[in-house]
């Protein structure tokens, strides 16, 4: 699968203290949803679909997410971590109309049996997939720029032909990235090889405007770019 989930997993600490969430108790069930809509760009049409995330100190069971309209869905551990359980849209199920706005309710069932509920509202706000304005590879270094959608931040990620991350940046502000191979975004053992197919990947992140906060997401969008990298 592709990991675009891994810059929420990096926001885990942040996201729960935002909420008075505290550690150090010998089970903390405390918990935090998160919905956003989320699109990218299929067979030359913009799709949409939702993502959901569960976040707790302690770990989920199971969680499921229910809507007025009766959709149910069943959320799974991202990476393995069962301290996030994540659900996104399949590509073949994303639609050109936007996902159903309104109360997101969660129902989580922790490890020890206890549980919890929440929720989390979606708003009509959306972000379009950033459009690429040009992507050249010199001595090693991919450089890329495309053009703004209104995002708050971007983030710039690589995965393999095998769908691994491989490689992410910080978050961005600016319009445009370079890529070095030298760069400490690379995972472990994961420098780019010449010859190989890699898929970059630029995701753009808009806030909920009542809290401009990292931990309330309103609408991610990707932008894929399938590259053969160059020595």
């Amino acid at each position: 699968m592709q990991m675009e989930h891994f810059y929420k997993v990096v926001t885990l600490v942040a996201i729960l203290s935002l909420t008075g969430c505290m550690s150090g108790s010998e089970e903390d069930t405390s918990a935090v949803g998160d919905v956003y809509i989320f699109s990218k760009t299929l067979d030359g049409k913009t799709r949409y679909g939702v993502e959901m995330h569960a976040y707790s100190y302690s770990n989920f069971a199971t969680v499921s997410v229910s809507t007025d309209y009766g959709t149910i869905y069943s959320l799974s551990p991202n990476q393995g971590y069962y301290t996030d359980m994540y659900y996104r849209t399949p590509d073949s199920e994303l639609l050109e109309d936007l996902p159903d706005v309104g109360y997101y309710y969660f129902s989580s069932v922790f490890a020890s049996g206890k549980t919890n509920t929440f929720s989390d509202a979606l708003y009509e706000d959306f972000l379009n997939p950033p459009v690429l304005s040009s992507i050249t590879q010199s001595s090693g270094t991919i450089n890329l720029a495309w053009e703004s959608n209104g995002a708050d931040l971007y983030l710039v990620q690589i995965i393999d032909s095998g769908n691994n991350l491989v490689y992410s940046s910080s978050t961005l502000t600016s319009t445009w990235y370079s890529i070095v191979p030298a760069s400490s975004g690379w995972l472990s053992s994961s420098a780019p090889v010449s010859g190989e197919s890699y898929t970059v990947i630029v995701y753009s992140y808009l806030f909920e405007t009542s809290t401009y906060s990292e931990s309330d997401i309103q609408a991610v969008s990707s932008l894929e770019v399938p590259v053969v990298w160059e020595s």
